[in-house]
C-alpha cells in the first residue's frame, strides 16, 4: 500500500487516530507479549488496516475498540505462529497516578505500591488481568472492553468486580502479614 492508496481527506484522520491511540495501544500490546518489537509490530499493522479500511476514518466511539480488537488479533496471530503466549508484563509508563511533583519518598512509596498490584495482577488469571489492562490502563468502557474481547458487558463487570476483588484481597493479606 503507497501513500497514494490514502484520499487527501483521509490523511489527517489517520494522523489523528495515530497521535490518539499509539501510546496506548503499544503499552496494551506490550502488556499482552512482552516484547518491544512485536509490540510495536502489532501496533503498525494495527494502524496499516486502518488506513485500508473502505470505510472513512471518523473519530466516533467505535474507532477505540476496534483499534484495540485489532491489535489483540495481531499479538494473537504472532504468539500463534510462535506457539506461545506472555502471560504477564507492563510497562513502566503504566502508572499514571504517579505526581511530577512528589517527593523522593512518596515516589517510592507509589512505585512500590504499583509494583506490589502488578505483581498480584500477574497472579490473576488471563482474562481478568486482560480486562482490568482495558479497563484502566486503556481506559475503555465495559461496552468497548466487551467489543474488543467479544464477552457480554455483563461477563465484562463480572470479571472485573472479581478481579478487584481479588487484588484487595491479597494485598489486605499481604499487608497484614507486613505490618
Amino acid at each position: 500500500m503507497g501513500d497514494d492508496s490514502l484520499s487527501a481527506a483521509t490523511r489527517p484522520q489517520l494522523t489523528r487516530a495515530i497521535e490518539i491511540y499509539s501510546k496506548p495501544l503499544s503499552r496494551y500490546a506490550y502488556s499482552l507479549c512482552g516484547c518491544v518489537h512485536r509490540s510495536q509490530d502489532a501496533v503498525q499493522d494495527t494502524f496499516l488496516r486502518l488506513a485500508e479500511r473502505a470505510e472513512p476514518i471518523e473519530p466516533d466511539d467505535r474507532l477505540g475498540p476496534w483499534l484495540f480488537k485489532v491489535c489483540r488479533s495481531r499479538v494473537i496471530d504472532q504468539f500463534r505462529k510462535e506457539g506461545r503466549m506472555k502471560t504477564g508484563a507492563d510497562l513502566p509508563e503504566t502508572h499514571p497516578g504517579q505526581a511530577e511533583t512528589a517527593s523522593p519518598v512518596e515516589t517510592t512509596e507509589i512505585a512500590d505500591s504499583a509494583a506490589a498490584v502488578f505483581a498480584h495482577m500477574d497472579q490473576l488469571p488471563p482474562n481478568q488481568r486482560e480486562v482490568l489492562r482495558l479497563k484502566f490502563q486503556a481506559q475503555l468502557s465495559y461496552r468497548e472492553i466487551a467489543d474488543v474481547l467479544d464477552l457480554s458487558v455483563t461477563n465484562v463487570g463480572y470479571l472485573v468486580h472479581t478481579a478487584m476483588a481479588s487484588l484487595r484481597q491479597r494485598l489486605r493479606t499481604e499487608s497484614d502479614l507486613l505490618g
